[in-house]
């Protein structure tokens, strides 16, 4: 059992509650207190955001997800993830909506 701090003042020993870990961790993420790094945050970040902008740029321009990994230095799924909205969308804000082809079929892709 974790003893849960409702009011989530630390020194608070007024509003106190007893709950399993799935409770504080769910507690956690209701309240907007899990920090979850990401993009140029994350510790083992391998791009900058300019390289993500570089990346789907290049991709548009027709640069295979293979050409692109082997010059960044990742994965194709990671080009993949990039280019479809689905990694690094921070960076990626400014783009606006943009379409290309992946396997014979038109994929668009809006960034806000």
């Amino acid at each position: 059992m974790f003893v849960l701090h409702e009011c989530d003042v630390r020194h608070c020993v007024r509003h106190l509650s007893l709950g399993t870990h799935q409770d504080n961790m769910n507690d956690m993420f209701r309240k907007g207190r899990a920090r979850k790094a990401q993009g140029a945050r994350h510790g083992h970040a391998k791009l900058t955001p300019q390289q993500v902008i570089d990346i789907v740029r290049r991709r548009l321009s027709g640069d295979t997800p293979r050409e692109l990994a082997t010059a960044y230095g990742v994965c194709e799924a990671q080009i993949g993830r990039i280019c479809t909205g689905k990694r690094w969308k921070e960076a990626l804000a400014g783009l606006g909506t943009y379409e290309y082809m992946q396997r014979g079929k038109k994929v668009q892709v809006s960034f806000g």
